[in-house]
């Protein structure tokens, strides 16, 4: 819960950021900002299945099995 509520935190904050420089025009400088979240982004989320909320929450737990070397199979 606690790892969670940092992730909202966080995301809220680039949000906020990015809002900023777009409502001041700066574009590039959004678009520089984005890309190594961008990255992360690509890098660490893979699509288990078409429902957004679920595959959110699949992420999550793969992630954490990971980080413990558990082995997870899903199966559909």
């Amino acid at each position: 819960m606690q790892e969670t509520s940092e992730i909202r935190h966080d995301f809220r904050q680039h949000i906020v950021y990015i809002s900023k420089l777009l409502e001041q025009g700066q574009i590039e400088k959004a678009k520089k900002y984005l890309s190594p979240i961008m990255e992360t982004v690509n890098r660490t989320h893979r699509i288990i299945c078409t429902n957004q909320a679920l595959d959110v929450i699949a992420n999550h737990y793969d992630d954490i099995a990971r980080s413990r070397n558990v082995v997870v199979k899903l199966v559909f």
